[in-house]
């Protein structure tokens, strides 16, 4: 071959690798994809060029994906951005340690249920799913686009006081009461006769109803 057909070799390869450069990204449903260029966008493509994710950190449920505009700036994103940005939402949203939530998915899948999590988080690529660990079980927080509900439970009142929590113990109006204590009044409480009275001077009754509560909210 001589060096004016290398030449004219090479030159028609640059004008194959121009053309195929300058093709539209064949985006894929379902999977994430990041926009690099002047603005941050994390985006997960769905049909008909929709999509959710997030825009410039913010989280969004009606991203537009046109391909035809960002097919210079857009790749595949990587499991650790797609992870990192999830968690930074999911802390965001306020799922820590300690929250009650409505799970969308967990050990008995399919069941909405009411349960403490721990800041442990879990990220599924295949599943697109973000969990956390909650005392020996994986709870679902977000999956495909959705996020789980944070209960925000009505406080507790005792004689008028709040109770508040603290790991496994309570306080009411200054006095410390440990989770000991009320699953041993519990027991008492159960029996018709007998009753549970805190405060200073005992001068509070507390039922039943109030003690399962409480103990419900004790890690």
């Amino acid at each position: 071959m001589t060096t004016e057909e290398q030449i004219k070799a090479i030159e028609k390869q640059l004008s194959e690798l121009k053309a195929s450069l300058s093709k539209p990204t064949q985006f894929e449903v379902e999977k994430w994809y990041m926009h690099d260029h002047s603005i941050k966008c994390l985006f997960n493509y769905q049909p008909n060029g929709k999509g959710f994710g997030f825009n410039n950190g913010d989280w969004t449920l009606n991203w537009c994906c046109d391909p035809s505009d960002w097919h210079k700036e857009v790749r595949p994103a990587t499991e650790s951005e797609i992870k990192e940005a999830l968690v930074t939402e999911a802390i965001k949203r306020g799922f820590k340690e300690g929250v009650r939530i409505e799970i969308i998915k967990g050990y008995s899948k399919g069941n909405v249920s009411k349960n403490k999590i721990k800041s442990e988080f879990y990220y599924e690529l295949y599943e697109d799913e973000l969990s956390c660990e909650s005392y020996g079980c994986d709870y679902t927080i977000y999956s495909k686009g959705k996020w789980a509900t944070i209960v925000k439970d009505e406080p507790i009142k005792i004689g008028g006081y709040e109770v508040s929590f603290s790991g496994d113990y309570t306080m009411i109006d200054g006095n410390i009461f440990t989770k000991e204590f009320w699953q041993a009044a519990k027991v008492v409480a159960s029996h018709n006769k007998a009753g549970v009275r805190v405060g200073c001077s005992k001068q509070f009754d507390v039922s039943l109803e109030t003690i399962n509560k409480i103990i419900n909210q004790i890690k």
